[in-house]
């Protein structure tokens, strides 16, 4: 696993609009450095203002503290919820690395990403590879295989906070929808990785269903095959049931 975290250049626009791919910006407008993982609003501030600061937008439902707290339209209604005048639009990663020679089983880089608040796109040398949208949620890509560079390559993400459909408690409060980005990192796989798993009951409550999703790496899903393997505990640990089952294409 190749950990991406620490300063990243970074580049911000004021636009951006929910669930709309936002523009690259050109290689000059990257003349910021943000950490990562970070919030926006922990890194940038009028004390000492990057080059765009001038056009920044701000949280436009920022409400000063006041006592006693300010209550809906209704007499009845609760407390309308503080917040913070935190920095709004989108914004955009870029790091340059390189990557180690595949070898042995290694055919494939998968990029994870812990959370974005609250939507992200990914472009790795200049293709849009993902889209994620939803808060507090973990974000994965495959990095296809016939992108990757001998030499140095780059991957660019955008995070925007500008979608504002989205509800829930990590987005009330004082922290609203601040942006910001989780753990980043890269890690090596054989082609093809288990996704999701599924475990339930029959409906006679005798034996037990199960399916898993396998997904493949781009260019990699007609030529890789395997095995999976699987077993079946008790609550103490004791094996019950094991077995292994061929799999020869993408279910």
């Amino acid at each position: 696993m190749i950990s991406l975290h620490g300063e990243w250049d970074f580049a911000y626009s004021s636009d951006g609009k929910g669930g709309v791919t936002p523009a690259l910006p050109t290689r000059e407008a990257f003349d910021s450095v943000a950490s990562v993982p970070g919030h926006w609003d922990g890194q940038f501030s009028a004390a000492s203002p990057p080059s765009w600061w001038s056009r920044a937008k701000f949280n436009p439902d920022y409400l000063p503290l006041s006592f006693p707290q300010a209550t809906g339209a209704g007499a009845n209604e609760a407390p309308i919820d503080a917040s913070l005048p935190y920095l709004v639009g989108t914004g955009f990663y870029r790091k340059r690395f390189c990557l180690p020679s595949q070898s042995g089983a290694i055919t494939a880089w998968r990029l994870e990403i812990t959370e974005v608040f609250t939507e992200a796109w990914v472009w790795f040398n200049g293709v849009l590879i993902g889209h994620h949208r939803g808060y507090a949620a973990p974000f994965e890509a495959w990095l296809d295989p016939e992108l990757v560079r001998s030499d140095e390559n780059e991957l660019v993400i955008a995070v925007s906070n500008t979608d504002e459909s989205m509800g829930g408690l990590r987005l009330r409060g004082f922290k609203g929808r601040s942006a910001s980005i989780g753990e980043v990192c890269l890690s090596a796989h054989p082609g093809r990785r288990i996704a999701d798993a599924h475990v339930m009951p029959t409906q006679d409550l005798k034996e037990l269903a199960w399916m898993v999703e396998l997904e493949s790496a781009p260019g990699l899903a007609d030529s890789t095959t395997g095995e999976l393997e699987w077993r079946l505990l008790s609550s103490d640990g004791i094996e019950l049931v094991a077995g292994k089952e061929p799999v020869e294409s993408q279910i």
